[in-house]
């Protein structure tokens, strides 16, 4: 009898370890088709890394950044609901607006951009009233690979873009923010949202982690709006402290 009771136990946590290793795989595949840009290993590191760094489940994480970019798939339909001009960035079919001037340096801007037709949104922040800074994937109608600085009268966007500044935060911080920013000119791309606030403020970086690393780093202010492990373009557009004032 206890032999039989042995037996069972060990067929079913052999069943049930194959059964959490595919769910697992599934999530994992899920995560791949929601960061588009990430390779499987990318995303297997990611985890990894996210694990040791929280103390937990390799499990836990993955079901937690899979959570996260679900959120972000139903706000980005709801965004489409309220914009039918969304396009994928590069086609320029729904840019039709030039980025207008910020009120002060260390604004925001927001556009509803797409990659590999997965639309995230995208921000920058601007360094002047004129001069903006973001991070951005090498596409065939921009060379540069990370992080740049531009003109926004050579930036367009389209509807459903805003301009944004922070209710409650000083000039000084927003100024310190903005240079900040300003000084990672040069640094690569990378197209890891999931675990982003797990990254190191320094090196490769997306558009959102630019922003929030420069107030994170000035003033130690966080403008994820849900603090997840990724902070994701439309986390800093919806934090209470935006405040908007141009819309497109």
């Amino acid at each position: 009898m206890k032999k039989i009771l042995i037996t069972t136990i060990l067929l079913t946590s052999l069943l049930f370890s194959g059964f959490s290793a595919k769910a697992g795989t599934n999530a994992k595949q899920d995560i791949l088709k929601l960061t588009p840009g990430m390779s499987i290993e990318e995303i297997d590191k990611a985890i990894k890394e996210a694990s040791n760094s929280l103390g937990k489940s390799e499990v836990e994480i993955t079901s937690q950044i899979l959570n996260e970019l679900k959120v972000q798939k139903n706000l980005t339909e709801k965004e489409r609901l309220n914009n039918k001009s969304i396009s994928t960035r590069g086609k320029g079919d729904g840019a039709t607006y030039t980025l207008g001037a910020a009120k002060y340096s260390g604004d925001v801007f927001y556009e509803p951009a797409s990659t590999f037709s997965v639309q995230h949104g995208h921000v920058g922040i601007y360094w002047t009233s004129d001069i903006i800074v973001e991070s951005m994937p090498a596409t065939d109608g921009n060379p540069t690979n990370g992080v740049r600085s531009l003109n926004r009268i050579n930036k367009k966007v389209e509807g459903g873009s805003y301009i944004f500044t922070f209710s409650g935060v000083s000039k000084d911080i927003q100024n310190r923010a903005s240079n900040w920013a300003y000084g990672r000119r040069g640094e690569k791309y990378s197209y890891n949202f999931a675990t982003n606030r797990l990254t190191s403020y320094y090196g490769d970086k997306n558009c959102s982690k630019l922003v929030w690393s420069a107030y994170m780093v000035e003033a130690n202010l966080d403008l994820d709006q849900n603090g997840g492990l990724g902070v994701y373009p439309k986390d800093i557009l919806n934090h209470s402290k935006s405040s908007i004032y141009k819309s497109y």
